[in-house]
């Protein structure tokens, strides 16, 4: 069984891009000017790896490395500790 049969993600696939999840749409359409979201990121991050574990294959493995590739882009604040 693939991961296409399991569950569509081709609005998933649509509103990815090699940056990350972009975090709105118009109807099927990514708005890039909304930007990128961590929580979002998470989640897509989150479903993909479940999948990957459970229906392994290299689209899969490419999208989980895409979500994580945006946290290790993010800036970390630096902690302030008095």
């Amino acid at each position: 069984m693939s991961v296409c049969d399991a569950i569509a993600l081709d609005h998933l696939d649509r509103m990815t891009d090699s940056t990350g999840l972009i975090q709105h749409a118009i109807y099927s359409l990514p708005r890039r000017e909304s930007g990128y979201t961590t929580d979002d990121n998470a989640r897509a991050l989150r479903l993909c790896a479940r999948l990957w574990n459970r229906y392994p294959d290299d689209r899969m493995l490419g999208r989980v490395s895409c979500y994580l590739s945006f946290f290790g882009a993010c800036p970390v604040p630096r902690s302030r500790i008095p």
